[in-house]
């Protein structure tokens, strides 16, 4: 259903909702209109939408068949924040990890310690699910000692799927495998020893956007049927978050998944 926020603008709504060429970032309804939007806040079962020329609108979520996006435009994360007042935190650290044989992670006062062993890739996996179509994780992180890559898994269109920070050496993060090869490159260490940073994974159906101390780190607008997992890498519970450490000793002090409620 679309609704406005505006009175006697029944005329103009007409005009917005005609179907149009997709001149730009549409929402593309499953009765074949189209909504230019200029921005979208996520109320769980619908979006509030600004539309291109101010009016303000509520779209339900299972009224669009897509959200088409002008290739030409930055994805930025302001397009998919959440509506902290329809959201709900989930705090991943109040519940132990799922059991494991690899004891590389282990609770500290204050979160979990991974050290990663010679030749080794130890995951730790979050005991939070089923999850959502759509979430932010956020982790904040910290390299403890040495020089090494993290890893986080992380669930999308029902696909497991990793971001690496500071592989190949700490010169570059990526996504993992998109169409059998690394997606875009961040060319630069990101995690400074005894520095902690905060990551957030804003993971939606049509884009996956990953802040580092709330800016805009990577942005992907999303084909999730793309993406693999090595197998060195997976978890068994293909349906839970997850990090690996690969090389050096990391700390997770917080980790938390908002939802729509």
């Amino acid at each position: 259903m679309l609704t406005s926020g505006f009175k006697g603008v029944g005329a103009v709504l007409l005009i917005i909702l005609a179907p149009l060429p997709i001149l730009g970032d549409d929402l593309v309804m499953k009765d074949g209109r189209r909504v230019p939007w200029k921005s979208l806040v996520d109320e769980g079962e619908s979006y509030a939408v600004e539309t291109k020329d101010g009016q303000k609108l509520k779209v339900k979520k299972a009224e669009i068949e897509r959200i088409a996006f002008d290739e030409s435009l930055p994805l930025t994360g302001a397009t998919f924040t959440l509506d902290r007042k329809r959201s709900v935190s989930i705090d991943l650290l109040a519940k132990p990890p799922l059991p494991s044989e690899d004891k590389s992670w282990k609770a500290v006062p204050g979160g979990l310690l991974g050290t990663t062993p010679a030749g080794a890739r130890p995951a730790v996996v979050f005991d939070f699910g089923p999850l959502p179509e759509e979430y932010d994780l956020s982790l904040t992180l910290e390299l403890k000692e040495d020089a090494g890559e993290i890893a986080v898994g992380i669930v999308g269109g029902g696909k497991q799927v990793l971001y690496h920070f500071d592989a190949y050496g700490g010169t570059k993060s990526c996504l993992g495998d998109v169409g059998g090869a690394n997606g875009d490159t961040i060319v630069g260490r990101v995690f400074q020893r005894a520095k902690p940073r905060t990551a957030r994974f804003m993971v939606r159906r049509q884009a996956l956007i990953v802040q580092v101390d709330e800016k805009d780190f990577y942005t992907w607008r999303a084909d999730w049927s793309k993406v693999s997992i090595p197998e060195s890498y997976a978890a068994k519970a293909k349906d839970r978050l997850f990090l690996v450490a690969c090389g050096g000793t990391w700390k997770v002090s917080a980790a938390s998944v908002t939802r729509p409620k």
